[in-house]
């Protein structure tokens, strides 16, 4: 047919077919719209029904609470209870007196039909008079009604669940009060009142306006059972439970809830909930969702049919409008992936007319032009190819970190080293900002230097110091502006060089010609001191000969001796301190005397300066192979590092002015050890240059108190005993030197 040689004739053609969707949809649009007022409607109805049987309940109830109350103030039965409890007169009187009165007083109530019995029973919950005579006598004390009823005050009532009565034989509501005497505010009895469950019946019973299939029922809100008749199923009331949605949703979330729902029977209906809260009860109202809607029953039909038949034409010429289109679509898009996987001469074969036809035709010039372009593009990659293997050759293997960064310090690229430092690969810095991989505060550092570089539009040399692995690094940073044509600055290109083994060694020569000069003043004040130190020595041991044993100028001069002699090898110490040392004669001895011979030398001075010291030393602390008069030097250092300390600290005498020396035996590697401590409360040693306390010529003290030789010496003396010396401090807190050496 003619009519479907374009592809514009059949758009027509599926088009008028589509047309007859917005009826379909405006159809059922109004369908379910009536659908909603009318469940709207009901909704309103039901509400409206369950608040009138609502009031009406209420006001039921409360006038037998009145009722109820009324004879529980009735002076005639107050008296005559108040009598028998008292035993004034022959009970039997009073009892048949009460049981005339509560019967006459029934018969001249013709308003109440419903009330079953009026029952009187004294504070212990034995029965004294009742209209049925068959509860006389009978203890009632566990009933619900006795035991509220009676906690009640003057005029108040209780109203129980309602209940099947084996008293009564009938589903049954009683009604208690007190009966208080008026000179006493104690109760003497109380008064239950019985009511048929019938006369909420006959309220629930009443269906006017509600329909055929409307229902009204009350349920007990405590377990959820019906107490009153049912329209459908007989013998329900205290039997049936209710667990529908509106029942659970007061229940569980105290919310009264209308909607469409399965009702007890398992029919849908439309219904409502409504909380009696005063007697735990809720009222429903109900009516089944079929004879609701039962009016667009008719209107569902014609919707439905007229759903088919619209989706069949739809259906039909969408289908067929499909086939005939889709067909030469995709053997357009068969040959579009062949051109894109690299078969360029791959060309369509054209046996259509219609606008598919001359797309086709325009399709393989396209691909006969692009063919072309992409071959020389081909060519020019492998060119790029060649050139960028070169650039990237270099950039690479060059010793340096090099990076990029935009305008904005975002990094664009970086090499192999520095991706290598940052522990990632280099196409993972693409986007990222220093804040990804350093601290807040060299992240602000970096970006500070960058932005000085863009403004400046000039180069920029940076050396900065890291401490990594507890190692000292020193690099240095080129940062060089990148412009663009125009002279505008558009990125930093930087490359940084780690130079710490040049610049170590440029110190190791400084400190070579350091120890040299050293070396020769050393020599020469060995030689001024060893001469005087000599007579003295001669001259102590002279009167040490003339001294006798045991006496205190025996040990006076033994002590001249000794400390000369230690004077002696500290200048050759010294001495030796900037040249290689042979290994220096070493011998067993114990820490302990090494420690307590420091303190017999410094101890008076300490004191002196209101320093306490500490010494906790164990005696049986292992022994060790050492060289004593260098042990004795360390010990001595670290003593006068401590009183410096706590003295610039505390000037006078202070509770805190405290030198700790500690010993104790630990183990290292299975290996035995000797660790003393020295801890003072003194100044302590600054974070920032903790590691750089041992360098040789470092120091904290004022110029003339201090040459920064002699932590450097200490550490050296106790590496060459095979030990390791470790300082731990807090500024303005502590600081605590620890001596480890191996037992011997």
């Amino acid at each position: 047919m003619k009519i479907f040689s374009s592809i514009k004739s059949k758009m027509l053609t599926f088009g008028l077919s589509i047309s007859l969707i917005p009826i379909v949809i405006i159809t059922t649009i109004y369908y379910f719209h009536t659908r909603s007022i009318l469940r709207q409607k009901t909704f309103q109805d039901l509400q409206m029904i369950v608040q009138a049987k609502r009031l009406h309940v209420l006001d039921c109830i409360e006038a037998e609470r009145i009722h109820t109350s009324d004879f529980s103030i009735d002076n005639f039965i107050r008296e005559e209870l108040r009598t028998i409890t008292q035993n004034e007169v022959s009970m039997q009187n009073t009892v048949t007196n009460l049981n005339n009165y509560l019967s006459n007083a029934l018969k001249i109530v013709p308003a109440q039909p419903h009330l079953v019995a009026v029952t009187i029973v004294d504070k212990f919950g034995k029965v004294i008079s009742s209209t049925n005579e068959k509860l006389i006598g009978r203890d009632i004390s566990h009933d619900e009604a006795f035991i509220q009823g009676i906690m009640k005050r003057y005029g108040e009532t209780f109203v129980s669940q309602p209940h099947f009565s084996s008293y009564y034989d009938i589903n049954c509501i009683c009604i208690s009060a007190p009966i208080i005497s008026d000179n006493d505010t104690k109760p003497l009895g109380a008064i239950i009142n019985t009511y048929n469950l019938s006369f909420l019946n006959e309220i629930t019973a009443n269906l006017i306006g509600i329909g055929n299939t409307g229902e009204v029922y009350l349920v007990n809100k405590d377990n959820k059972t019906m107490i009153t008749k049912s329209k459908f199923v007989e013998n329900l009331p205290l039997k049936q439970t209710i667990n529908t949605m509106p029942i659970r949703k007061i229940i569980e979330e105290n919310k009264e809830w209308g909607g469409i729902y399965p009702d007890y029977r398992g029919i849908p209906v439309i219904g409502v909930s409504m909380d009696i809260p005063e007697y735990n009860w809720i009222l429903m109202a109900k009516i089944d969702k079929s004879e609701v809607f039962a009016p667009l029953k008719t209107s569902n039909t014609i919707v439905l049919t007229l759903g088919i038949i619209c989706a069949a034409v739809v259906t039909s010429v969408g289908v067929t409008f499909a086939l005939s289109t889709s067909r030469p679509i995709v053997d357009l898009r068969d040959v579009t992936e062949k051109f894109t996987k690299g078969d360029l001469d791959y060309r369509i074969n054209i046996i259509r007319n219609d606008e598919i036809g001359n797309l086709s035709k325009s399709f393989n010039i396209m691909a006969e032009e692009l063919a072309n372009k992409i071959n020389e593009l081909k060519q020019i990659a492998e060119v790029l190819h060649v050139s960028e293997s070169k650039c990237r050759f270099l950039y690479e293997n060059l010793p340096l970190r090099i990076f990029y960064k935009d305008r904005n310090l975002v990094y664009q690229s970086c090499n192999e080293n520095y991706a290598r430092d940052l522990h990632i690969m280099p196409e993972e810095i693409t986007g990222k900002t220093d804040y990804d991989f350093f601290s807040k505060e060299l992240s602000e550092k970096y970006r500070t230097d960058d932005r000085e570089v863009i403004e400046s539009g000039y180069r920029k040399d940076i050396e900065d110091t890291y401490i990594i692995n507890r190692q000292e690094l020193i690099v240095h940073t080129i940062k060089i502006p990148i412009k663009n044509e125009k002279g505008e600055c558009v990125g930093i290109l930087g490359a940084s060089l780690d130079i710490t083994e040049k610049v170590n060694l440029e110190k190791e020569i400084q400190l070579s010609r350091h120890l040299a000069l050293i070396g020769e003043l050393a020599a020469g004040v060995a030689h001024e001191i060893n001469n005087p130190i000599t007579g003295i020595i001669n001259c102590a041991q002279m009167l040490s000969n003339k001294a006798s044993e045991g006496s205190r100028e025996k040990d006076l001069t033994r002590r001249i001796i000794k400390e000369g002699d230690r004077i002696a090898h500290i200048v050759s110490k010294l001495l030796s301190f900037a040249r290689t040392k042979d290994k220096k004669e070493q011998s067993i001895m114990s820490v302990h005397e090494i420690v307590s011979d420091a303190l017999i030398l410094t101890g008076p001075q300490l004191r002196k300066e209101g320093t306490k010291i500490k010494l906790d030393m164990p005696e049986d602390l292992p022994k060790i192979l050492a060289n004593s008069q260098e042990i004795h030097q360390v010990f001595l250092n670290l003593t006068n590092n401590a009183r410096y300390a706590l003295n610039q600290k505390y000037p006078g005498r202070h509770d805190d002015k405290i030198l700790e020396i500690l010993g104790e035996k630990i183990a290292i590697n299975s290996h035995s050890y000797v660790k003393i401590t020295f801890y003072d409360h003194g100044t302590g040693i600054p974070a920032h240059i903790r590691d750089k306390v041992m360098n040789p010529f470092f120091t904290t003290k004022p110029a003339g108190e201090g040459t920064g030789l002699g932590l450097s010496i200490c550490h050296n003396i106790i590496n060459d005993h095979g030990g390791k010396l470790t300082i731990d401090s807090a500024e303005g807190k502590f600081t605590s030197i620890s001596i480890i050496l191996p037992v011997s």
